[in-house]
């Protein structure tokens, strides 16, 4: 890790090394498929654990494990779509050493720099470190409008309130897998009519 706070370090400089910007642009997908083969796995636990929770009759606490759960799982998409974006960003290297950031590739290049600083991904960091200087003044100025971004990745990546209907029905599927009943109160069967 400190190796490469110190290679980030020396190129977020005026400089810009393409070779390291494209390992870069490899190490990070990896490093998200990584971080979603590892979370898919805590991910199966908590769904064992919610559904205890349900067994033990502790419907409270298996519903705020569900938020949770929820939460993690819409990061998957957002990894899917920077690691789409860092492929194009290693395929257009030399268009943007030479040429700097071209408004086709725009909003991705902002939402990549705007994930960086949300997501625990270095590689990310370290490719929006050597992007920025590539940045017009506008696009620049752009940067602290979020609205700029890919709305979608911004809102996966936000942890969000999940409705209580969504929530119900989540947990009714974890159940409805692990052939648990899922004691649902009145208040709660008066949401889900609405689902």
């Amino acid at each position: 890790m400190d190796y490469l706070y110190s290679v980030y370090s020396y190129f977020s400089g005026a400089k810009f090394d393409a070779v390291q910007f494209k390992t870069l642009c490899i190490e990070g997908p990896a490093r998200m498929r990584r971080k979603t083969m590892k979370k898919r796995n805590q991910l199966a636990a908590d769904q064992n654990k919610i559904v205890g929770l349900m067994g033990e009759g502790r419907t409270d606490s298996a519903l705020e494990c569900i938020e949770t759960y929820m939460n993690d799982e819409c990061k998957f998409r957002a990894y899917e779509t920077l690691s789409i974006i860092c492929e194009q960003l290693r395929e257009q290297t030399k268009r943007v050493e030479n040429f700097g950031v071209a408004p086709d590739i725009e909003e991705n290049v902002l939402t990549l720099i705007y994930s960086s600083t949300r997501l625990d991904v270095e590689e990310l960091k370290g490719i929006a470190d050597m992007i920025r200087p590539k940045l017009t003044a506008d696009q620049v100025k752009k940067l602290d409008d979020p609205s700029y971004v890919n709305q979608e990745v911004k809102e996966d990546i936000a942890y969000s309130k999940i409705p209580d209907g969504v929530k119900y029905l989540k947990l009714i599927e974890f159940c409805a897998a692990k052939h648990v009943a899922c004691e649902l109160n009145e208040a709660q069967k008066q949401v889900l009519r609405t689902y």
